[in-house]
């Protein structure tokens, strides 16, 4: 895996874990999985999130990707744009589930790694 990935994933999990912290997650669970050709990021916490909350999540991660410009993408959400940060993560993700169960919200991701 080259040096360029593993920042990729590494700023994928700080969008994930900023995202929670903001809503209230006192115990985050992360798991970090770097395979042969992807990631995976698996984040769940106790959190207070709405239908819509969830919904604009799976709206946010359904994003058509566009692979000219993930730099671009990877980039900016390693700047401070809280407001814009799921957007912009789901131009860099290929699967992801979401799921929300007894006040636990649980994210996983899955980017597959690209030839530069």
């Amino acid at each position: 895996m080259h040096k360029r990935e593993l920042q990729k994933t590494s700023n994928i999990v700080r969008t994930l874990c900023q995202y929670f912290l903001l809503r209230g997650g006192c115990e985050t669970h992360i798991l970090v999985q770097p395979c042969e050709d992807y990631s995976l990021i698996e984040i769940s916490a106790k959190v207070n999130v709405s239908e819509q909350e969830i919904q604009e999540i799976e709206k946010a991660f359904n994003q058509t990707k566009t692979s000219e410009m993930e730099y671009y993408y990877d980039d900016l959400i390693s700047t401070d744009l809280e407001d814009n940060e799921l957007n912009l993560l789901g131009q860099m993700i290929d699967d992801h589930s979401v799921t929300f169960a007894d006040g636990t919200l649980k994210i996983t991701v899955k980017r597959y790694y690209r030839e530069d």
